[in-house]
Protein backbone atom coordinates (compact mmCIF):
# COMPACT_ATOMS: atom_id res chain seq x y z
CA UNK A 1 0.00 0.00 0.00
CA UNK A 2 2.43 2.25 0.95
CA UNK A 3 4.80 1.32 -1.86
CA UNK A 4 2.40 2.10 -4.16
CA UNK A 5 1.95 5.59 -3.34
CA UNK A 6 5.72 6.29 -3.02
CA UNK A 7 7.35 4.86 -6.04
CA UNK A 8 8.72 6.63 -8.92
CA UNK A 9 7.58 9.58 -6.56
CA UNK A 10 11.05 11.00 -5.40
CA UNK A 11 9.42 14.17 -3.43
CA UNK A 12 6.62 11.55 -2.10
CA UNK A 13 9.66 9.46 -0.73
CA UNK A 14 11.18 11.87 0.65
CA UNK A 15 8.52 13.21 3.02
CA UNK A 16 7.52 9.96 3.86
CA UNK A 17 11.23 9.68 5.51
CA UNK A 18 10.92 12.68 7.06
CA UNK A 19 7.54 11.79 8.44
CA UNK A 20 8.37 8.74 9.39
CA UNK A 21 11.59 10.35 10.94
CA UNK A 22 9.66 12.84 12.68
CA UNK A 23 6.94 10.49 14.34
CA UNK A 24 9.78 8.06 15.59
CA UNK A 25 10.81 10.77 17.45
CA UNK A 26 7.75 11.84 19.04
CA UNK A 27 6.86 8.13 19.04
CA UNK A 28 9.61 7.57 21.77
CA UNK A 29 8.43 10.26 23.85
CA UNK A 30 5.41 8.64 24.45
CA UNK A 31 6.91 6.36 27.17
CA UNK A 32 10.31 8.56 28.46
CA UNK A 33 9.16 11.63 30.41
CA UNK A 34 13.04 12.72 30.36
CA UNK A 35 12.64 13.33 26.47
CA UNK A 36 9.78 15.99 26.64
CA UNK A 37 10.73 19.78 26.51
CA UNK A 38 11.06 22.04 29.54
CA UNK A 39 7.84 23.33 29.87
CA UNK A 40 4.96 24.31 32.85
CA UNK A 41 2.53 21.87 31.42
CA UNK A 42 4.82 19.12 31.24
CA UNK A 43 5.01 18.94 35.17
CA UNK A 44 5.22 16.05 37.88
CA UNK A 45 1.62 15.43 36.85
CA UNK A 46 2.59 14.86 33.19
CA UNK A 47 5.14 12.76 34.28
CA UNK A 48 2.74 10.56 36.30
CA UNK A 49 0.68 10.15 33.26
CA UNK A 50 3.23 8.58 31.27
CA UNK A 51 4.46 6.14 34.03
CA UNK A 52 1.40 4.85 34.83
CA UNK A 53 1.01 3.93 31.13
CA UNK A 54 4.20 2.17 31.39
CA UNK A 55 2.83 0.18 34.51
CA UNK A 56 -0.45 -0.57 33.04
CA UNK A 57 1.67 -1.73 29.44
CA UNK A 58 -0.59 -0.19 27.14
CA UNK A 59 0.55 0.40 23.48
CA UNK A 60 -3.21 -0.27 22.08
CA UNK A 61 -3.82 3.77 23.04
CA UNK A 62 -0.40 4.70 21.37
CA UNK A 63 -1.38 5.47 17.91
CA UNK A 64 -3.92 8.42 19.67
CA UNK A 65 -0.75 9.74 21.73
CA UNK A 66 1.05 9.91 19.00
CA UNK A 67 -1.61 11.96 17.06
CA UNK A 68 -2.22 14.30 20.09
CA UNK A 69 1.28 14.93 20.49
CA UNK A 70 1.80 15.84 16.51
CA UNK A 71 -2.18 17.58 16.47
CA UNK A 72 -2.91 19.82 19.54
CA UNK A 73 -0.68 22.44 20.51
CA UNK A 74 -1.08 23.60 23.26
CA UNK A 75 1.13 21.98 25.50
CA UNK A 76 -1.67 22.04 28.28
CA UNK A 77 -4.01 20.09 26.03
CA UNK A 78 -1.54 17.31 25.67
CA UNK A 79 -0.77 16.76 28.85
CA UNK A 80 -4.80 16.54 29.69
CA UNK A 81 -4.96 14.25 26.85
CA UNK A 82 -1.98 12.06 28.51
CA UNK A 83 -4.03 11.94 31.74
CA UNK A 84 -7.51 10.58 29.72
CA UNK A 85 -5.87 7.78 28.26
CA UNK A 86 -3.98 7.25 31.31
CA UNK A 87 -7.56 7.11 33.36
CA UNK A 88 -9.09 5.50 30.21
CA UNK A 89 -6.45 2.65 30.38
CA UNK A 90 -6.91 1.88 33.60
CA UNK A 91 -10.84 1.42 33.46
CA UNK A 92 -10.77 -0.27 30.37
CA UNK A 93 -7.76 -2.49 30.89
CA UNK A 94 -6.97 -2.90 34.33
CA UNK A 95 -10.55 -2.98 36.19
CA UNK A 96 -12.71 -3.72 32.90
CA UNK A 97 -9.96 -6.52 31.97
CA UNK A 98 -10.51 -5.58 28.05
CA UNK A 99 -9.16 -7.53 25.03
CA UNK A 100 -6.62 -5.36 23.86
CA UNK A 101 -8.06 -6.45 20.06
CA UNK A 102 -10.67 -4.56 20.04
CA UNK A 103 -9.61 -1.55 21.19
CA UNK A 104 -6.69 -1.29 18.37
CA UNK A 105 -9.57 -0.54 15.69
CA UNK A 106 -11.25 2.02 17.91
CA UNK A 107 -7.65 3.24 18.98
CA UNK A 108 -6.86 3.90 15.11
CA UNK A 109 -10.27 5.30 14.44
CA UNK A 110 -10.10 7.40 17.10
CA UNK A 111 -6.47 8.42 15.68
CA UNK A 112 -7.65 9.26 12.53
CA UNK A 113 -10.08 11.49 13.54
CA UNK A 114 -7.46 13.27 15.76
CA UNK A 115 -4.99 13.51 12.46
CA UNK A 116 -7.78 14.86 9.98
CA UNK A 117 -8.94 17.58 12.65
CA UNK A 118 -12.36 16.23 13.53
CA UNK A 119 -11.05 15.79 17.44
CA UNK A 120 -9.02 19.12 18.53
CA UNK A 121 -9.89 19.50 22.33
CA UNK A 122 -9.22 16.96 25.27
CA UNK A 123 -12.64 17.12 25.83
CA UNK A 124 -13.63 15.59 22.53
CA UNK A 125 -11.44 12.93 23.18
CA UNK A 126 -12.50 12.21 26.58
CA UNK A 127 -15.97 12.10 24.88
CA UNK A 128 -14.94 9.43 22.08
CA UNK A 129 -13.25 6.83 25.02
CA UNK A 130 -16.29 7.37 27.50
CA UNK A 131 -18.23 6.08 24.97
CA UNK A 132 -16.15 2.66 25.34
CA UNK A 133 -15.77 2.87 28.92
CA UNK A 134 -18.87 4.76 30.29
CA UNK A 135 -18.92 5.39 34.23
CA UNK A 136 -21.87 3.44 35.07
CA UNK A 137 -19.68 0.58 33.25
CA UNK A 138 -16.63 1.39 35.14
CA UNK A 139 -18.05 1.72 38.35
CA UNK A 140 -19.78 -1.69 38.42
CA UNK A 141 -16.87 -3.37 37.50
CA UNK A 142 -14.68 -1.89 40.09
CA UNK A 143 -17.11 -2.98 42.44
CA UNK A 144 -15.91 -6.50 41.69
CA UNK A 145 -12.74 -5.99 40.89
CA UNK A 146 -10.12 -9.01 42.76
CA UNK A 147 -6.41 -8.27 42.40
CA UNK A 148 -4.28 -11.97 42.59
CA UNK A 149 -1.15 -11.92 44.06
CA UNK A 150 -0.09 -11.33 40.24
CA UNK A 151 -1.22 -8.27 39.85
CA UNK A 152 -0.31 -6.72 44.00
CA UNK A 153 1.78 -4.00 42.33
CA UNK A 154 -1.51 -3.00 40.27
CA UNK A 155 -3.15 -3.39 43.36
CA UNK A 156 -0.63 -0.85 45.20
CA UNK A 157 -0.91 1.38 43.01
CA UNK A 158 -4.62 1.42 43.12
CA UNK A 159 -4.94 1.84 47.26
CA UNK A 160 -2.01 4.44 47.01
CA UNK A 161 -4.17 6.45 44.13
CA UNK A 162 -7.14 6.01 46.22
CA UNK A 163 -5.63 6.67 49.96
CA UNK A 164 -4.25 10.09 48.39
CA UNK A 165 -7.39 11.27 46.91
CA UNK A 166 -9.13 10.80 49.95
CA UNK A 167 -6.32 12.52 52.21
CA UNK A 168 -6.88 15.86 50.23
CA UNK A 169 -10.33 16.66 52.40
CA UNK A 170 -8.89 15.08 55.43
CA UNK A 171 -6.75 16.98 57.57
CA UNK A 172 -2.94 15.74 58.84
CA UNK A 173 -3.93 12.35 56.42
CA UNK A 174 -0.93 10.50 55.40
CA UNK A 175 0.25 10.50 51.41
CA UNK A 176 1.42 7.31 50.17
CA UNK A 177 4.50 9.00 48.30
CA UNK A 178 5.80 5.46 47.22
CA UNK A 179 3.58 2.19 46.79
CA UNK A 180 6.47 0.11 45.95
CA UNK A 181 6.22 -3.22 48.42
CA UNK A 182 9.66 -1.80 49.85
CA UNK A 183 7.96 0.88 51.34
CA UNK A 184 4.23 -0.53 51.87
CA UNK A 185 2.57 -3.93 52.16
CA UNK A 186 -0.55 -4.98 50.64
CA UNK A 187 -2.55 -5.73 53.67
CA UNK A 188 -5.15 -8.56 53.40
CA UNK A 189 -7.74 -7.65 56.09
CA UNK A 190 -8.66 -11.16 55.94
CA UNK A 191 -5.97 -13.10 55.53
CA UNK A 192 -4.79 -15.54 52.66
CA UNK A 193 -5.33 -18.32 54.82
CA UNK A 194 -8.13 -17.69 56.99
CA UNK A 195 -8.64 -19.31 60.13
CA UNK A 196 -11.61 -20.51 62.06
CA UNK A 197 -12.05 -17.16 64.07
CA UNK A 198 -12.50 -15.57 60.30
CA UNK A 199 -14.29 -17.45 58.87
CA UNK A 200 -16.94 -17.73 61.64
CA UNK A 201 -18.03 -14.00 60.40
CA UNK A 202 -18.99 -15.08 57.23
CA UNK A 203 -22.48 -16.48 56.34
CA UNK A 204 -23.20 -19.79 55.67
CA UNK A 205 -23.40 -19.98 52.28
CA UNK A 206 -20.22 -18.01 51.50
CA UNK A 207 -17.09 -18.96 50.94
CA UNK A 208 -14.37 -15.99 52.69
CA UNK A 209 -11.66 -17.93 49.95
CA UNK A 210 -13.52 -15.86 47.52
CA UNK A 211 -13.36 -12.17 49.30
CA UNK A 212 -9.61 -12.72 49.65
CA UNK A 213 -8.44 -10.75 46.66
CA UNK A 214 -11.48 -8.67 46.13
CA UNK A 215 -10.28 -4.62 46.31
CA UNK A 216 -12.59 -4.23 49.69
CA UNK A 217 -10.57 -6.41 51.55
CA UNK A 218 -7.02 -4.88 50.60
CA UNK A 219 -5.55 -2.02 52.35
CA UNK A 220 -2.18 -0.82 52.58
CA UNK A 221 0.25 -0.82 56.01
CA UNK A 222 4.17 -0.33 56.75
CA UNK A 223 6.22 -3.68 56.32
CA UNK A 224 6.81 -4.33 59.84
CA UNK A 225 3.24 -3.76 60.88
CA UNK A 226 2.33 -5.96 58.34
CA UNK A 227 4.37 -8.46 59.50
CA UNK A 228 3.09 -7.92 63.38
CA UNK A 229 -0.83 -8.25 62.61
CA UNK A 230 -0.63 -10.75 59.87
CA UNK A 231 -2.59 -13.05 60.98
CA UNK A 232 -4.32 -11.49 63.83
CA UNK A 233 -8.28 -11.34 64.36
CA UNK A 234 -9.86 -8.33 62.70
CA UNK A 235 -9.90 -6.96 66.18
CA UNK A 236 -6.51 -7.23 66.87
CA UNK A 237 -6.09 -6.06 63.84
CA UNK A 238 -7.82 -2.80 64.31
CA UNK A 239 -6.47 -2.06 67.49
CA UNK A 240 -2.43 -2.98 66.37
CA UNK A 241 -2.36 -1.83 62.99
CA UNK A 242 -5.73 0.36 61.47
CA UNK A 243 -6.48 2.65 64.19
CA UNK A 244 -2.50 3.55 64.48
CA UNK A 245 -2.42 4.57 61.15
CA UNK A 246 -2.63 7.60 59.47
CA UNK A 247 -3.37 6.79 55.90
CA UNK A 248 -7.16 7.92 55.12
CA UNK A 249 -7.35 4.50 53.59
CA UNK A 250 -7.28 2.65 57.10
CA UNK A 251 -10.31 4.81 58.15
CA UNK A 252 -12.48 3.36 55.88
CA UNK A 253 -11.45 -0.06 57.76
CA UNK A 254 -11.33 0.85 60.96
CA UNK A 255 -14.65 2.05 60.95
CA UNK A 256 -16.19 -1.47 61.30
CA UNK A 257 -16.76 -3.25 64.03
CA UNK A 258 -16.28 -7.10 62.43
CA UNK A 259 -15.17 -8.17 59.10
CA UNK A 260 -17.14 -10.18 56.65
CA UNK A 261 -18.46 -10.67 53.20
CA UNK A 262 -20.87 -7.84 54.34
CA UNK A 263 -18.28 -5.20 55.32
CA UNK A 264 -15.89 -6.28 52.37
CA UNK A 265 -18.76 -5.61 49.58
CA UNK A 266 -19.95 -2.24 51.41
CA UNK A 267 -16.17 -0.93 51.48
CA UNK A 268 -15.43 -2.26 47.80
CA UNK A 269 -18.67 -0.50 46.94
CA UNK A 270 -18.12 2.96 48.40
CA UNK A 271 -14.22 2.80 46.93
CA UNK A 272 -16.13 2.69 43.55
CA UNK A 273 -17.61 5.63 44.36
CA UNK A 274 -14.54 7.52 44.75
CA UNK A 275 -12.87 5.57 41.82
CA UNK A 276 -15.08 7.54 39.90
CA UNK A 277 -13.99 10.62 40.82
CA UNK A 278 -10.42 10.25 40.76
CA UNK A 279 -10.07 7.78 37.60
CA UNK A 280 -12.75 10.17 35.48
CA UNK A 281 -12.59 10.75 31.67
Amino acid sequence: MIGAEVKNKRAATLKLLTDLSVSATDYARINEYALWPDEDAYDASFEASINELRLFRVTQCNPILLNVTQAFRRPKDIAKSFLIVANFSFRYFIIGNQSPGNLERVSNTIAVKIRKGKVTKPKELAEELQAISPDATFRADFSLVEFSKARARIARYTLAKLNNHLSKNANGAEQVTNPDAKQVNLEHVLPQNPTQIWRAGFEKQVAPEDYIYKLGNLTLLTNKVNRDVADKSFADKKKEAFSKSALVLNQTVRRFSKWSNVEIEKRQQELAKVALELWNL
